[in-house]
């Protein structure tokens, strides 16, 4: 079993950013960074994940 114990994400923002350009939908990125720097992912972009994570695999492949 692989067992994970730091895991970093790196270049999230733009990440969201890359995934809204599609449907020009930058406006309604929520997303911010708080006073200690980290990056807090807001309710519309978390959404925007999580429909890009249900995406099947044959529909990715084809976008690249």
């Amino acid at each position: 079993m692989i067992d994970f114990n730091r895991v970093y994400v790196m270049n999230l923002e733009n990440a969201i950013r890359g995934a809204r350009n599609p449907m020009n939908s930058w406006a309604r990125s929520d997303s911010y960074y708080d006073e200690n720097g980290q990056y807090i992912l807001g309710e519309n972009d978390l959404s925007l994940a999580k429909k890009g994570s249900e995406m099947p695999e044959q529909a990715i492949t084809e976008s690249i």
